[in-house]
């Protein structure tokens, strides 16, 4: 039973991986700015550095960032191809204000999209499948884990993602910018 969890569960993230580059694709055509941020970026950022995790990636959703300057723009986009408005529980509460969650069914499975409207992001860029793909910066990323952290309690997952982020910052790998 357990191998059949671990095989849907990596099924349904590399689903949602493909289908966030698919609408970063699109959302670039209509000069719209979709910056990967939770898990997916943490995802991104390993398979990028060919670091093997030692988890099955157990993805529920799509987490964008695009600056505020773009955000009735992105509501715009996501119900022009079909998604809708959801209910959003309280997720990340430093990043609550200005967001708004979709849903699809795509390929006979939920997808989930969580859009945050920030002034400023940080950003590193990598190329995945070669496409450029944008990521909240790991700096940024490493304050939303701890802030995690302290809300649901110390966890397997959350503290190899913390540990990843230190070592990813130490290094030094990516040159950050800004968008706005």
């Amino acid at each position: 039973m357990t191998n059949v969890k671990v095989t849907y569960m990596t099924q349904k993230s590399e689903f949602l991986l493909k289908k966030a580059q698919e609408l970063i694709l699109k959302a670039k055509a209509h000069k719209i700015d979709l910056v990967v941020c939770g898990g997916l970026a943490i995802h991104m950022l390993s398979d990028f550095s060919k670091r093997n995790s030692t988890r099955a990636w157990n993805h529920k959703d799509i987490d964008f960032l695009v600056p505020l300057s773009q955000f009735s723009k992105t509501i715009a986009f996501f119900k022009e191809i079909g998604f809708v408005r959801a209910f959003i529980p309280t997720k990340k509460s430093r990043l609550t204000k200005n967001n708004i969650r979709f849903a699809n069914v795509i390929e006979g499975q939920k997808i989930l999209v969580d859009v945050y409207g920030l002034s400023i992001i940080p950003i590193i860029r990598i190329t995945c499948n070669e496409s450029e793909i944008t990521l909240i910066s790991p700096q940024f990323e490493l304050e939303n884990w701890l802030d995690r952290k302290k809300r649901l309690g110390s966890k397997p997952a959350i503290n190899l993602t913390i540990n990843f982020l230190n070592e990813v910052i130490r290094k030094d790998l990516f040159k950050e910018e800004e968008i706005c």
